[in-house]
């Protein structure tokens, strides 16, 4: 039957036998309707009760040190690197299904703290993967097999840049938010935060008389770095000595020789604390044990020096000149300004036995 016949066999049918057809076909789809909408219903309700029940389930905990949370996820959290002290007032909150000693149950985990040039919140996810396009990243970095994206988002009227890189270690998706007005300092807390390790240093390779040395920077102060001078024997690392530099130095200035002619190199390492003292610091292997030494009093005591604070002596060494350290002694004028030098031996230094901060 084409259209033409359709339409006029149904100018035969009376008007309330088309009405009743087509009240009838409302009935039959309003009833489909109805069963439609309350399937839906259930469902939305099932599914919601899922997630209310979850909720329900998740508690956020204020956790008080960041190594308790890094403990109980084996020591592989690279949260545990950030210096937090309670001057920095950090806040760690981790969002979990169940307590402190159930890393399965853990979802999110942020570390909040104010240093005194930036503010940095590092926000760590288990069971999502970090967000960032590609596309807009400014800048890619690796360490070792991980992959660090950095982005740069709107300043702030606080801050005049605002950085954020992105990357996965360990099963664990990291964000790191940092507020500052140096473009720079993301990258000296990615440091921080990855340990970084940056190998064989030529001259550093051998330390103490121990072979296959590597060295390991980390930020502990803002624009200070910890050089830590380390071997490794059958995976277990052992720290040899450490020294604190400046921020813009690339390297540690440190240098190696056999200060008392035993036939093994001492390590001497020209160090800048945070007030600006310039310290040396001498470490020897005694028996296989590393000592640290340092200055003797007795040595400034023989030389009328004058302590007024910090910068009141000044320590470095030199490969050609030796140890030359410059202070103050007082005079009928006030005060005069003075060098000393010595070439080498270890008499001047009184040693300690050596222990890591870390």
């Amino acid at each position: 039957m084409n259209k033409l016949t359709l339409s006029g066999s149904l100018g035969f049918l009376s008007d309330e036998t088309i009405y009743e057809a087509d009240e009838k076909r409302a009935r039959e789809r309003s009833g489909r309707r109805i069963k439609y909408i309350a399937a839906a219903a259930c469902l939305c309700i099932i599914l919601a009760g899922g997630m209310i029940l979850k909720k329900s389930e998740e508690k956020i905990i204020s956790v008080g040190n960041i190594r308790e949370i890094s403990d109980n996820f084996g020591g592989r959290l690279l949260a545990q690197n950030l210096d937090l002290s309670e001057d920095d007032s950090p806040t760690i909150l981790l969002n979990c299904t169940g307590g402190l000693g159930d890393p399965s149950g853990w979802e999110t985990l942020s570390v909040s703290a104010d240093y005194p040039d930036c503010a940095v919140v590092l926000n760590c996810s288990f069971d999502k993967k970090s967000s960032g396009d590609i596309s807009e990243a400014i800048d890619f970095l690796e360490y070792g097999d991980v992959l660090v994206k950095i982005f740069s988002e709107e300043p702030t009227p606080e801050y005049k840049y605002v950085s954020r890189a992105v990357f996965e270690c360990d099963g664990v998706y990291y964000e790191l938010n940092a507020k500052s007005d140096s473009a720079e300092r993301i990258y000296g807390l990615l440091d921080m935060l990855m340990g970084k390790d940056i190998g064989d240093l030529g001259a550093f390779s051998e330390v103490l008389g121990f072979s296959g040395c590597k060295v390991r920077v980390s930020e502990t102060a803002p624009h200070f770095f910890t050089w830590h001078f380390y071997t490794e024997t059958d995976g277990v690392k052992r720290c040899l000595a450490e020294m604190i530099g400046r921020f813009d130095s690339k390297l540690p200035e440190a240098y190696s020789a056999d200060l008392d002619g035993d036939g093994t190199d001492e390590l001497i390492c020209n160090c800048v604390s945070g007030d600006g003292s310039q310290t040396v610091t001498v470490y020897r292997n005694n028996g296989g044990k590393t000592e640290a030494g340092y200055v003797k009093e007795a040595f400034y005591d023989g030389l009328g020096a004058v302590n007024f604070g910090p910068g009141s002596f000044t320590e470095r060494y030199d490969p050609e000149q030796g140890f030359v350290i410059t202070y103050y002694t007082e005079t009928a004028d006030g005060s005069e300004r003075k060098t000393a030098a010595f070439k080498s031996g270890l008499d001047n230094f009184d040693f300690y036995l050596f222990e890591p901060s870390d």
